[in-house]
Parts: C-alpha cells; sequence; structure tokens
C-alpha cells in the first residue's frame, strides 16, 4: 500500500537514518524535494534535479575508486560490469528502500497519488541528491563515507550481484580483457546415467586447450560449473 501522507518525517530523523548531521540543512531540504512538489508550490523555488546530476558523477567516482581497492585482480570489463549493477537504478531503489527514503521525501499530491514514495526511479534519483547534498556539505570524504554506509556489503558481494550463476560471461569477459585475441569455447565430454537422472561432464577450452572440467545435470549447468572452476584457476595463478 503507498504511503499517502503528504508531510515527510523530519530532517533530524533523516539525519539519523543517514548517521550524517548536516551543516547546511537546506541542502539536505534541496535534496529530499522532488520536482512535483516545487511545480505544486510557488513558494519553493528549487527541486533535486541539480544535485542528482551532481550525485551520479560523485556517486560513480567512489564506487569506481572502492572496486578499484576491493578487486585489484580484476580487468577493466569485469569492475565496470560490477559498478554497473552498483549504481544502476535498481541497486540504488534497493539502498532506498532500505532506509525508508520515501517516507523522508517531499513530493506533490499528484505524484503522490500515484506511488511516488516507492517508485523506483523516483527514488534512485533521490539517492543520488542527497549524495550530492553530502559531498556539498562535508567533502569528498564525507560522501564517501555515506555510499560506503549505504552500500553495506554490496561491494564484497559485487561478483554475484552482476553475474548470479552466469560464470560463462565472467569468465569470457576475464580472457579476452587478458588476451583478446581468445575466446573460451566448451565441449561436452560425456553423460551418464538414466533419463531423469543424467549427469554432464562438460570442459572449457582456452586456445584448444582443456583449462577445467565440469559436471552438472545439464549441459548448461556442467559448462556453468567448468567456467566456474577455470575462472577460480585463472585468477587464482594470476596472483600467484
Amino acid at each position: 500500500m503507498y504511503c499517502l501522507a503528504i508531510e515527510p518525517h523530519s530532517i533530524e530523523d533523516f539525519e539519523k537514518v543517514l548517521n550524517y548531521t548536516f551543516q547546511n540543512r537546506a541542502l539536505a531540504l534541496e535534496a529530499l524535494t522532488h520536482a512535483s512538489y516545487s511545480n505544486e508550490h510557488r513558494d519553493v523555488d528549487y527541486d533535486n534535479e541539480r544535485l542528482e546530476f551532481l550525485g551520479d558523477a560523485v556517486l560513480g567516482m567512489v564506487v569506481s575508486t572502492r572496486l578499484l581497492e576491493q578487486y585489484p585482480e580484476e580487468p577493466e570489463g569485469v569492475l565496470s560490469r560490477y559498478k554497473a549493477v552498483l549504481v544502476s537504478e535498481r541497486g540504488l531503489h534497493f539502498i532506498a528502500s532500505e532506509i525508508d527514503l520515501g517516507v523522508f521525501l517531499y513530493i506533490g499530491h499528484g505524484e503522490l497519488l500515484s506511488g511516488g514514495r516507492t517508485k523506483t526511479s523516483l527514488l534512485a534519483n533521490a539517492v543520488e541528491s542527497i549524495i550530492a547534498a553530502v559531498f556539498l556539505d562535508g567533502g569528498f570524504d564525507a560522501a564517501t563515507a555515506l555510499v560506503e554506509r549505504l552500500m553495506g556489503t554490496r561491494f564484497e558481494r559485487a561478483s554475484d550481484l552482476a553475474y548470479g550463476t552466469d560464470h560463462k560471461t565472467r569468465l569470457q569477459e576475464w580472457v579476452q580483457a587478458t588476451d583478446g585475441r581468445r575466446t573460451p569455447t566448451y565441449q561436452i565430454l560425456a553423460d551418464a546415467g538414466p533419463d531423469h537422472e543424467k549427469e554432464f561432464e562438460a570442459a572449457v577450452l582456452i586456445a584448444e586447450d582443456i583449462v577445467a572440467r565440469g559436471r552438472g545435470s545439464s549441459k548448461k549447468e556442467a559448462e556453468q560449473q567448468a567456467a566456474k572452476i577455470a575462472l577460480g584457476m585463472l585468477t587464482e595463478t594470476q596472483n600467484a
């Protein structure tokens, strides 16, 4: 059910949720004000769209820096995929939902009736605006600390968030980043068991050499397992 309360929660409560106290609360107010609210209130001559523009850049810088530190062995293509999932609209909406951001937003009545306090794009944009407000109020270190708090363990889980169980895609990106001339290929080596309980064995090859083998209840599962094992072996060898 949509929250139809017209008045948002207080800035003081918002600061407690962020674990950040604004020196200039006007920045916080601007970050929490949607354009629909200023359109309906003639005495309000600001909204959070300009801050959203800045926040997108600040967020990108913080996340990129953090990923470089967290994953020193990963190539650019993999890091880009990690970053994309972390700063995506869906990712930012997840963060907004975790801190119940919607209850703090100033939203116009029409937008409110259409579920503005839970709307994915609106909440994601507001997260970027808040990051910009903290950046302007407290500097880059304050913005970095905020992003770290909001992201929580998502940096550590970036691989799972970006790829899930799609180890084949990650292996392909890793191999092509280290040697663009090569692409992993797969072969089904064997299958055994009755039709309803078959087990397949797959091999992943790079430059016609078998790198790893995997097993699974389907050809696709066996290939994914082989890719997962190969990726672990290759990254371990690179870091040795």
